[in-house]
């Protein structure tokens, strides 16, 4: 994968404007990233002075996760296999964009969890509103797009506490979804999917983009979208948006792992 296939989306920049803000009460610790696709959003932990492990699924990616994530020696390590990694020795599992791809969400969510510190904390984003699913979810090896209240029982069956959900996108993921959209259907969209299973549709969606987004690019980016990713802010007690940030706490907590608290995990 080369750069010029992968840019910032708008759902990207709003995505990480969420999470930046979800986070930002986070005392520096060890994580533990699964999915980490380009290595963007493992990155902007890494100059937080957050250290810790990340995977892939698709051997490529890993390599190039290894490649542009050098420049932080030895507070990084990227890992062939999940099977490598120890449980119940991270402060915090995060999945960006992940579990929508697993058929078996609720198991996946389970084995990510065993890696947490009891009292350590998960963060997740999912595409929200299973009446928005389409072609350009099942493009990108999507199994589903997730509810509230299906998030909130999930977790709940792995056995976290304390589930925040924060609605992220609104109001300007409806309009580049819409021209997104649009312009799938004028290249063509879909084609290229052919044959393709959702596993490499999957390992694909996390370091290409379409077409479509990359056209979109060339108008649609920080210099131009500022204002809006700054509105969303508005909206995120809301369930108005096309994402969810959601993060919770391993079972057997004993402090929230947050800046000030005087039992808050370290930095490793």
């Amino acid at each position: 994968m080369s750069d010029h296939r992968w840019v910032e989306t708008p759902m990207f920049m709003l995505r990480q404007d969420c999470l930046s803000r979800a986070t930002a009460d986070w005392k520096a610790g060890r994580f533990l990233e699964v999915g980490a696709g380009t290595g963007r959003l493992t990155r902007s932990f890494l100059e937080r002075d957050f250290s810790g492990v990340c995977y892939d699924l698709g051997a490529d990616n890993r390599e190039m996760l290894r490649r542009s994530l050098s420049s932080f020696g030895e507070r990084i390590q990227v890992v062939d296999s999940l099977d490598q990694v120890a449980t119940e020795s991270f402060d915090y599992v995060l999945a960006f964009e992940v579990l929508e791809h697993i058929a078996t969400d609720t198991e996946a969510l389970r084995s990510w969890v065993r890696f947490l510190r009891p009292g350590g904390r998960i963060l997740i984003s999912v595409p929200a509103h299973m009446r928005k699913y389409n072609s350009e979810d099942r493009a990108v090896g999507h199994y589903r797009r997730y509810e509230k209240k299906q998030l909130e029982r999930l977790f709940k069956d792995v056995g976290c506490t304390g589930l925040q959900l924060m609605s992220y996108g609104f109001p300007l993921a409806i309009l580049t979804r819409r021209g997104n959209q649009l312009l799938s259907r004028w290249n063509g969209g879909g084609q290229k999917e052919a044959g393709l299973t959702p596993e490499a549709l999957s390992i694909r969606s996390g370091v290409e983009r379409s077409e479509a987004s990359l056209r979109l690019y060339r108008i649609l980016n920080r210099r131009t979208l500022t204002p809006l990713i700054a509105l969303q802010r508005l909206f995120f007690g809301s369930d108005l948006g096309d994402g969810y940030v959601a993060q919770a706490v391993a079972a057997r907590q004993t402090a929230p792992l947050v800046a000030g608290n005087a039992t808050a995990i370290q930095s490793r």
